[in-house]
C-alpha cells in the first residue's frame, strides 16, 4: 500500500509528534510513505529524514496560495498513492479536490481537539470532513465536537506512545544541574505557549503553591507566541523556570514529581501521555479528551478549568504524599501500555485504511 501524508508543518507540536509515531509504525509494516509539508520547520524535519521518508515540498508562500494545488498535484501524480491522509484542515482544503479528481480516497485526520462550533473555520473544517472518504479523531470528545457519531468511515484512533523514546533518557541529576535545580521536588507543564493552553492558570497555581512551601520548583516547557507575556507576568517569582522547547522532553519530564496540563478543550494530549508513560501522576483540566486519558483519582486528578486554587490544592496533595504519587504514576504507566501504544495506533490506522478502500471499491 502507498500512502501520501500531508501536514502543514513539522514544527514542535503534538500533532507533528503523532504523525512521526504513525509513520514509524507504517514503515515497520512495509507501507510505502510520502510526506508532503507546507512548512518544513526545523523541529521534526531531521527525525522525518532519518526515517528515510521522501519529503515533498508543497510550501505555502502566503496565506492563500493557489500554487499549493499545483505542487500537491505534481506530487500525487508522480507518487500514485492508494490513500491520501491529511492531518489538519488546511492540507485537507488543498488535497480534497485533488483526491476527488484522482479517484483516491482521502482520510481526514484534522480533529485533534474538542472545540465546539466557533466561527467560519469550524464550519469550513466540518464541510471538509463531511466531504472526506474517512474521518479520524484522536478522541471521542473530538468526534462529538464536530457533530459526528462513530460509523464505519468516521472513527476514533487514539494517540500512541512509542516506549523506545524512554531508552535514552539522560540522568536526572544531569538535567537538574543543567536547569540549576537544587530543591527536592519538581512540578512541570509541557505545552506550547498559545491561547488554547492555559498557562495563566498554571502560573497562578504555581505562585499559590510557592507561597505555602519552599521545597519545589515549577517548570514551563515549550515555546510560542505567548511565552514572553507569561515570563513578564511572573518575573518576580524565582521558583518558576521557563525551559523553552526541548527535543529531549522525556528526560525533562523524568525529573517531574507531578505533571500538569492546564488547558481548555483538548483532544488526547501528548504531554499527558509522556507524564503517564514515565510514571508521573497528572493534574489536568477536566474536559474533552483529557477525561478519556486521565482516570480521576487513579492516574491523577481532574480539576475544573481556570481554577488555580483547586489546581494548587491538588498539586500540594500529591507533593505531600509520596505513596499516592507512586501509586498513581504506576497506574498511569499501565494505562499507556494497555490503551495508548504506538502498535495500536499503527494497527488501527491500517485497518481503517482497508475499511475506506473497501467502501470506495464497493460504492
Amino acid at each position: 500500500m502507498r500512502v501520501a501524508h500531508f501536514i502543514d508543518s513539522l514544527r514542535a507540536g503534538g500533532k507533528e509528534r503523532q504523525l512521526l509515531e504513525l509513520l514509524k509504525g507504517l514503515l515497520r509494516s512495509n507501507i510505502q510513505v510520502l510526506l508532503g509539508v507546507m512548512d518544513p520547520g526545523d523541529f521534526f524535519k531531521r527525525d522525518a529524514e532519518a526515517l528515510g521518508i521522501t519529503i515533498g515540498d508543497i510550501r505555502r508562500r502566503r496565506r492563500r496560495d493557489p500554487f499549493v494545488f499545483r505542487r500537491m498535484w505534481q506530487l500525487l501524480q508522480s507518487y500514485k498513492p492508494d490513500v491520501i491522509h491529511t492531518h489538519d484542515w488546511m492540507t485537507s482544503f488543498y488535497a480534497l479536490p485533488l483526491a476527488k479528481a484522482l479517484g483516491v480516497p482521502l482520510v481526514n485526520g484534522s480533529i485533534r481537539n474538542s472545540f465546539h462550533r466557533n466561527g467560519l473555520r469550524w464550519d469550513l473544517e466540518r464541510l471538509l470532513l463531511c466531504a472526506s472518504d474517512g474521518v479520524v479523531a484522536n478522541s471521542d470528545a473530538g468526534l462529538r465536537s464536530r457533530r459526528f457519531a462513530m460509523s464505519s468511515t468516521k472513527t476514533v484512533i487514539r494517540n500512541g506512545f512509542d516506549d523506545s523514546r524512554l531508552t535514552k533518557l539522560r540522568p536526572p541529576q544531569e538535567i537538574r544541574r543543567a536547569l540549576n535545580i537544587s530543591v527536592e521536588k519538581v512540578v512541570g507543564m509541557v505545552a506550547v505557549f498559545k491561547d488554547h493552553k492555559d498557562y495563566p492558570t498554571y502560573l497562578s497555581a504555581a505562585r499559590e503553591v510557592l507561597s505555602r512551601r519552599d521545597d519545589v520548583v515549577f517548570l514551563a516547557v515549550g515555546d510560542g507566541e505567548n511565552l514572553e507575556a507569561c515570563k513578564r507576568g511572573v518575573h518576580d517569582c524565582t521558583g518558576i523556570r521557563f525551559v523553552g522547547g526541548s527535543k529531549d522532553v522525556e528526560s525533562v519530564v523524568n525529573i517531574f514529581d507531578v505533571g500538569v496540563l492546564a488547558t481548555y478543550r483538548e483532544g488526547i494530549s501528548n504531554s499527558i501521555m509522556e507524564y503517564m508513560a514515565l510514571g508521573k501522576p497528572v493534574v489536568a483540566s477536566a474536559g474533552g479528551g483529557t477525561c478519556e486519558l486521565v482516570t480521576d483519582g487513579c492516574t491523577g486528578f481532574l480539576v475544573p478549568p481556570r481554577e488555580p486554587q483547586i489546581l494548587a490544592d491538588r498539586i500540594c496533595q500529591l507533593l505531600d504524599d509520596g505513596d499516592m504519587r507512586r501509586r498513581m504514576g504506576s497506574a498511569g504507566r499501565r494505562r499507556i501500555e494497555e490503551a495508548f501504544s504506538a502498535h495500536r495506533l499503527t494497527t488501527d490506522t491500517l485497518n481503517f485504511y482497508e475499511t475506506v478502500l473497501h467502501a470506495r471499491r464497493t460504492a
